[in-house]
């Protein structure tokens, strides 16, 4: 098991917070192929309790899986308003900041 110190946890939450945005850009560019990528983020971020056991039981976390389900559908039928996919988007962005701080 990784050990995750404040650092390895600000890295990889700015890591995440950038993976959004750039699905978010995905979408403006009606990328076809753009759920693929999102569904990779998905469940690397499906994964990361494993990696950081204070997101087991954290809601906040669950709801940015929420979040990113409902932009990778919107990725696979590109029926979904812009809007509703960018406030999704940097809505999940300002949860992780949270659940950063509340790691920490």
């Amino acid at each position: 098991m990784v050990n995750f110190n404040k650092f390895a946890i600000d890295d990889t939450f700015e890591y995440y917070k950038n993976q959004f945005y750039k699905i978010l850009n995905l979408y403006e560019d009606n990328d076809m192929y753009g759920y693929m990528y999102a569904i990779r983020i998905y469940t690397e971020l499906e994964e990361l309790p494993e990696l950081i056991p204070e997101l087991n039981d954290n809601y906040k976390f669950v709801i940015v899986l929420d979040k990113l389900g409902i932009i990778l559908n919107g990725l696979i039928s590109f029926d979904t308003p812009l809007q509703l996919i960018k406030n999704h988007t940097f809505e999940s962005m300002n949860l992780l900041d949270d659940i950063r701080g509340s790691i920490e």
